[in-house]
Order: structure tokens, then C-alpha cells, then sequence
């Protein structure tokens, strides 16, 4: 079980409604894509220092960070339609790596600070 502090709770709250985003198989294309690494990287960086988090749990958001950078390259360099994204197999292994993330992460009792 994870433990945070109370102040904390909106905030991850946020990072893991981005992550279940990532994770959703109706992605609807390149805009919402855009979007949604965007909403990830936002809290991003201070979520994976945080001490709470086990270090697979921080490897895993490392990992996750990196396939989605890889794959912004990959539609950054063309011009990718949205059916190109929805079917690529790469985003579909990015959406089950976090979904797979999501559900180790949900699972948060936040504590006090005291």
C-alpha cells in the first residue's frame, strides 16, 4: 500500500486520471494523443521521485515516459492520421503498459501530514 500525504491526494488524483487516459483504447487519434502526453509530463516529474513509490513502480513511469517519448518522434517527424494512431501497434503497447501501471498505482491511502 502506497502512502501519501493528504495535500498530495489532488494532484495524483490528476496523474492517475492522465495514466487511465493513456490506458483507454478509444484513443481517438493524434490531437487527443498530443494531449495526453502533455496532461502525463505535467506531474510526471515530481510523481516518480516520490519516495512512497516502490523503485519497480518508479522504473515502470520511467519506462512508460520513454515509450511515449519514442513514440511522439514517431508522429512528430510526419504526419500521422488518427486511424494510424488508433491502430498502431506501438500506442496499443503503450495503452496496456499503462493500464497495467494505472492499476498497480490506484491502490493510494493517503495519510495525514503530521
Amino acid at each position: 500500500m502506497i502512502e501519501l500525504e493528504k495535500e498530495l491526494e489532488g494532484f495524483y488524483n490528476y496523474f492517475l486520471r492522465s495514466l487511465q487516459a493513456i490506458a483507454d483504447d478509444e484513443n481517438p487519434g493524434k490531437v487527443w494523443s498530443i494531449e495526453l502526453y502533455e496532461d502525463f509530463f505535467s506531474p510526471y516529474e515530481a510523481v516518480v521521485t516520490w519516495k512512497a513509490l516502490s523503485e519497480n513502480q518508479q522504473h515502470g513511469l520511467k519506462l512508460l515516459a520513454d515509450m511515449m517519448d519514442a513514440y511522439r518522434l514517431t508522429y512528430d517527424d510526419k504526419e500521422k492520421i488518427d486511424d494510424e494512431i488508433r491502430n498502431d501497434p506501438k500506442w496499443d503497447q503503450i495503452r496496456i503498459f499503462a493500464k497495467k501501471l494505472y492499476n498497480d498505482l490506484k491502490h493510494v491511502k493517503y495519510v495525514p501530514n503530521e
